[in-house]
């Protein structure tokens, strides 16, 4: 509750619509989440008091752990994982386990490093930008996080988003 009240004075605001636990990583994360005292409570009681919309975590590699946070039985409303081209070939891959899981549950998938990190897979010509963030979508219909620190790509990725959402 401290981190959220520094942010909340940091971002000069009230509220905040989407508060997530950030790099669920260890087969323990779950158990530490859940816990009496734990970040489930915080997460719970800013909601109530209206200091954010809404909760859920980001997992940055294996969708076991991913499965482990939503089996708690906590009500996230979103679960941010990595969903891009790259992933079909690992066989704990996200897009085929946690993110259709996450679904059923009610927690929307968030997708993240749709073309594989700092993008060198575009770079080398491997694929295209359109064709990473295309993948990314459709196993879930899916919304993306998605780093820019150019104008030209995020023009690049709005060109994109138009056109996967007709």
């Amino acid at each position: 509750m401290q981190m959220l009240e520094q942010s909340l004075r940091r971002l000069q605001t009230d509220h905040l619509d989407l508060w997530q636990v950030h790099g669920v990583v260890f087969q323990n994360d779950p158990d530490l989440f859940i816990r009496p005292g734990g970040a489930a409570e915080a997460l719970l009681k800013a909601k109530q008091q209206g200091k954010v919309r809404f909760v859920g975590f980001t997992g940055h590699k294996d969708p076991d752990v991913h499965l482990a946070m939503l089996d708690t039985g906590f009500p996230f409303d979103s679960v941010q994982m990595p969903l891009n081209a790259f992933d079909a070939t690992y066989c704990r891959a996200s897009s085929r386990r946690s993110c259709p899981f996450s679904i059923t549950v009610g927690s929307a998938p968030l997708g993240m490093k749709p073309i594989s990190g700092h993008g060198d897979p575009v770079q080398m010509g491997v694929l295209t930008a359109r064709e990473a963030l295309r993948y990314g979508h459709e196993p879930s219909r899916s919304l993306h996080h998605l780093r820019a620190e150019e104008l030209h790509i995020i023009e690049q990725n709005l060109e994109i988003a138009q056109i996967l959402n007709r």
